[in-house]
């Protein structure tokens, strides 16, 4: 059994704060499997520009989580089954910084998806896949954009070729 759909005043009035509490518990965490760690070469803490960086990630993230919610309730972000094998055959795994990151910061959302909800968690090789299916297509409407560009701006400079 589901329950019922929450209002917008307790997405946006309680979960978010939850959210960004819970995510700002795991901020060394979220700071080192998001790259930038590597990007700053230190711990956030005790350095205001590290900070507001990492401070300014947490939220951006925690505005996903929200969308998440909104998008599970409305069931525009279901979930497909994935056959698994019960006789000890191998099965694939997803693995990499980019599914670490992600595994940690649904966190939250999966906790609020399960217990209060009463749904199942969202996946975090699901949404790696996504992420870089998204990823590729926006990589292909980029070449196709800048050759179309190269393409108009070749035909001007040909019709402005004196001859």
């Amino acid at each position: 059994m589901q329950s019922e759909v929450p209002s917008q005043s307790f997405v946006w009035g309680v979960l978010a704060p939850r959210f960004q509490s819970e995510l700002t518990l795991q901020r060394s965490e979220i700071w080192r499997r998001s790259g930038l760690l590597e990007e700053y070469g230190g711990p956030a803490d005790g350095d205001m520009y590290r900070e507001r960086e990492l401070n300014a990630l947490i939220e951006a993230l925690c505005g996903l989580l929200v969308q998440g919610v909104i998008r599970e309730v409305e069931d525009r972000a279901g979930r497909q089954s994935v056959t698994t094998s019960i006789d000890g055959k191998i099965r694939q795994r997803e693995a990499g910084q980019l599914f670490e990151f992600i595994e940690t910061v649904i966190q939250p959302l999966n906790r609020y998806l399960t217990t209060e909800l009463r749904r199942k968690p969202l996946s975090a090789s699901r949404l790696a896949r996504f992420a870089l299916d998204d990823r590729r297509r926006i990589a292909r409407e980029l070449k196709r954009s800048e050759a179309r560009r190269l393409s108009a701006k070749s035909r001007f400079e040909c019709q402005s070729l004196p001859g």
